[in-house]
């Protein structure tokens, strides 16, 4: 799937120096579109929202939350979250 381009300059390109958290956990739930227009249902366009880490980060889980109450959400777009541990 074709990413966007500040996605590519910031996880993709030779001299990038973040890490997307959803590619690099341990467990990560369903990768899907983010954007969703308040109808609870993914886009097919992909995750355009992203949680990006750098230095010496591992991302335990990840995952995209598409739980909504009696049919509403707080946002367009389902939140991506993600457990981190930070080394010393």
């Amino acid at each position: 799937a074709k990413r966007n381009l500040v996605y590519g300059l910031l996880v993709e390109d030779d001299d990038a120096s973040f890490t997307d958290t959803f590619v690099a956990a341990r467990e990560a739930g369903e990768d899907h579109g983010t954007f969703h227009g308040f109808s609870g249902a993914p886009s097919r366009r992909g995750r355009i929202d992203w949680i990006l880490t750098r230095g010496p980060v591992t991302c335990e889980r990840a995952a995209i939350v598409t739980h909504g109450a009696e049919g509403r959400w707080p946002s367009d777009h389902f939140p991506v979250v993600a457990r981190l541990r930070l080394e010393p």
